[in-house]
C-alpha cells in the first residue's frame, strides 16, 4: 500500500501565502529559515502525529517518513553554524621542499635557484640564447641540465666587451679628420693681394657710381613677365606704326586702309604707354623709399660706431645692435639695385629691341617725317591725318633714339 507524500508547507510572513518549506520563499524570496527556527517544536509534533495516523490506517505495510531531510535542512539553515565556520588555513609550501611527488617527469629539467641565479644588467638581452636552447632540446631527454648551463656565461661576456672595443676605436678617426680639415684652411692663406683685389671687385658691385656699374646691374636684372610683355608689345607697336607710314609714302597702301590701321595702332600704343608710365611711377616711388631706408640704416651704424668710440655705448650693446644695422644695409642695397635695374629697363625701350633694327627704324621714321608735307599736297592724306602721323612719329623716334 502506498501513501501520499505531502511536502511541508509554511505560511510566508511576508507574502502571506503557503509555500514549501525551503531556505527562502519561492514566491517573494523571504528568508524562511528564521521561521523554521522559531517553529521547530511545532513541526516535530505535527510530524509525529502524522506518522501515528498512518500507522492506525495500515497495519500490514507501514511507510515511515524519514526525518533525515528535515534534520539536514535544519543543520544547513541555522545562522550559528554559518557564522562559526572558520576558513581553512593553507600551509605555505617551502621553496626548498621536494617537488618530485608533484611532477616526477620534469624533476631533472628544473633548475634550482642556487644554481641559476644571476643578476643580468638592463642592457643585456639573453632571450635569444634561451629560446635557441628550448627549441633544440627535447623535453623527454634526461640530460637537459648539461645543455642549458654551458653557453650562458660566455654570451654575456661577449655582449659587454664588444661595444667597448668599438667605441674606443671610433675615437681615433675623429682626431685624424680634424687634422685633415686644417690643410685646406692653410692653403687658402697663400692668396696674393692681386687675387683679393679681383675678388673684391666681383663681389662688391657699386649701385650707382658710373655707367659701367649701371650696365652690370641691368644685365643681371630679370624683368617680371608682365613688365616684359608690356615693353615688347610697345616696341612692336612703334615698329608697326613707322613701317605703315613708310608704306603710305611709297604708295604701298590705300589711304582708307591706312587710316583704319593707323588709328587702331594709335589706340593700342596709348594703352601700352600708359601701362609703362604707371609701372615706372611705381618703381620710382619704391626706389625712393628704399634709398631713404638705406641712408637711415647707414647713418644709424655710423652713429653707433662713434658712440662706441667715445665710450657712450658698451661693447655688449654695440655687439647687439651693429649686426642689425648691417643686415638692414645689405638688404636695402639689394632692393635698391633691383628697383634701379627695373627703372632702367622701363625707361629704355631699346633694351627689348635689336640694335640693327633700331637704326633702320630711325632712318625710315626720319624719311617719313620729311615727306609728310608732300603727302598732303598730293591729296594722299588730309591735314588732320598728317598731324596725327607727325605726333606719332615724333614720339616713336624719341623712344628709339
Amino acid at each position: 500500500m502506498q501513501t501520499d507524500l505531502h511536502p511541508e508547507v509554511l505560511l510566508c510572513p511576508n507574502c502571506k501565502e503557503e509555500v514549501p518549506k525551503t531556505l527562502y520563499c519561492l514566491n517573494c524570496g523571504y528568508p524562511l529559515y528564521k521561521v523554521n527556527v522559531e517553529s521547530e517544536p511545532a513541526v516535530e509534533k505535527d510530524s509525529s502525529e502524522h506518522v501515528a495516523v498512518v500507522e492506525n490506517e495500515a497495519v500490514d505495510e507501514v511507510v515511515e517518513i524519514d526525518p533525515e531531510p528535515t534534520e539536514s535542512i535544519e543543520t544547513m539553515v541555522t545562522p550559528e553554524e554559518i557564522v562559526e565556520v572558520a576558513p581553512k588555513t593553507m600551509t605555505p609550501i617551502g621553496v626548498n621542499e621536494d617537488v618530485s611527488e608533484i611532477v616526477p617527469e620534469f624533476v631533472e629539467a628544473m633548475v634550482t635557484p642556487e644554481e641559476n641565479v644571476e643578476v643580468i644588467p638592463e642592457t643585456m638581452i639573453p632571450t635569444v640564447v634561451n629560446e635557441d636552447v628550448i627549441i633544440t632540446v627535447d623535453p623527454a631527454d634526461e640530460n637537459i641540465t648539461s645543455v642549458e648551463e654551458g653557453p650562458v656565461v660566455p654570451e654575456y661576456i661577449e655582449l659587454l666587451s664588444t661595444p667597448q672595443v668599438e667605441y674606443e676605436s671610433a675615437r681615433e678617426p675623429i682626431v685624424d679628420l680634424s687634422v685633415e680639415v686644417e690643410d685646406p684652411v692653410v692653403d687658402t692663406i697663400g692668396v696674393t693681394e692681386e687675387n683679393k683685389a679681383v675678388e673684391d671687385e666681383e663681389v662688391l658691385v657699386p649701385i650707382v657710381e658710373n655707367d659701367e656699374a649701371e650696365l652690370v646691374t641691368v644685365l643681371e636684372y630679370e624683368p617680371d613677365p608682365v613688365v616684359k610683355e608690356v615693353m615688347e608689345n610697345l616696341a612692336k607697336n612703334i615698329s608697326m606704326k613707322i613701317k605703315l607710314v613708310d608704306l603710305l609714302r611709297t604708295g604701298g597702301v590705300k589711304s582708307e586702309i591706312f587710316s583704319k590701321l593707323f588709328d587702331s595702332y594709335l589706340t593700342r600704343g596709348e594703352l601700352l604707354m600708359n601701362s609703362r608710365s604707371e609701372m615706372l611711377e611705381r618703381v620710382r616711388y619704391d626706389l625712393g623709399s628704399m634709398e631713404k631706408a638705406l641712408k637711415k640704416a647707414k647713418e644709424g651704424l655710423e652713429e653707433l660706431v662713434i658712440r662706441k668710440t667715445i665710450e657712450d655705448v658698451s661693447k655688449e650693446e654695440y655687439a647687439a645692435k651693429a649686426p642689425g644695422f648691417q643686415w638692414d644695409i645689405n638688404q636695402y642695397k639689394d632692393e635698391v639695385g633691383k628697383k634701379q635695374a627695373e627703372s632702367y629697363y622701363l625707361e629704355d625701350i631699346k633694351r627689348v629691341m635689336e640694335s640693327d633694327g633700331i637704326s633702320e627704324l630711325i632712318g625710315i621714321g626720319e624719311g617719313c617725317f620729311e615727306d609728310l608735307d608732300g603727302l598732303v599736297d598730293s591729296d594722299g592724306i588730309n591735314d588732320e591725318s598728317a598731324a596725327k602721323i607727325r605726333v606719332s612719329l615724333e614720339e616713336a623716334l624719341a623712344c628709339i633714339r
